[in-house]
């Protein structure tokens, strides 16, 4: 089983879907997103935490928040639970994937202009020929992207693994000997999606799954 979930965000339901939905995780989790400044980045990382709070219910599991815990690499994990999930957003989407089927990442970015240059020191020289003779650089690079960023979330260790060190070659590649398999998922056109599972191909056709919540 895999699942991909997404939610939107906006100005208009912040107030109550914070007044509704804040008491449900922790006080240090409530507190956390007090503390942004930006009420996107807040109702962001509450999004985050439904969607997967959604997923467990859609599977008739129950989400407890004393069994998420941090790898040395600050990755969130649950405990003792055969569901391996992961978290990105950016723009005014998050988007989490729930997975029984192996170690898996995801990363959303919303495309937008760039200066291409600024980011040549991070890519291999099979990448950067790749990108520059691509006919749409922008949508090139933020494929590149959310495939590195997925990876790597899926592997677990982060950024500690420099971005240059490894080549996605046809959405597969090697990190210190495990595979990594990648999806493209489409959620909007100004935006770029990759999936990522860790020695393990999800054959399965994944459908992301929009969520709205009641407020």
């Amino acid at each position: 089983m895999t699942e991909l979930y997404y939610a939107s965000i906006s100005k208009e339901i912040h107030d109550p879907l914070m007044q509704k939905y804040a008491n449900e995780f922790s006080i240090a989790f409530s507190n956390k997103i007090m503390r942004y400044r930006r009420w996107q980045d807040a109702q962001l990382s509450m999004m985050g935490r439904l969607l997967l709070k959604h997923g467990f219910e859609c599977n008739n599991e129950v989400f407890a928040e004393k069994d998420l815990v941090f790898s040395e690499y600050n990755k969130p994990m649950l405990k003792k639970h055969p569901f391996q999930f992961n978290i990105s957003h950016s723009g005014n989407i998050a988007i989490c994937i729930i997975s029984d089927v192996a170690e898996v990442g995801v990363d959303i970015e919303q495309m937008k202009e760039i200066e291409i240059e600024d980011f040549k020191f991070q890519m291999a020289k099979k990448e950067w020929d790749r990108l520059i003779e691509s006919d749409s650089t922008t949508h090139a690079f933020f494929d590149y992207w959310t495939q590195k960023e997925a990876v790597l979330k899926a592997n677990g260790k982060g950024l500690s693994i420099p971005l240059n060190s490894f080549v996605v070659n046809e959405s597969t590649c090697n990190i210190e000997d495990d595979d990594f398999y990648l999806k493209s998922i489409y959620i909007k056109s100004d935006y770029k999606c990759h999936l990522a599972f860790k020695n393990i191909i999800d054959e399965m056709e994944i459908i992301p799954e929009e969520v709205v919540f009641a407020l």
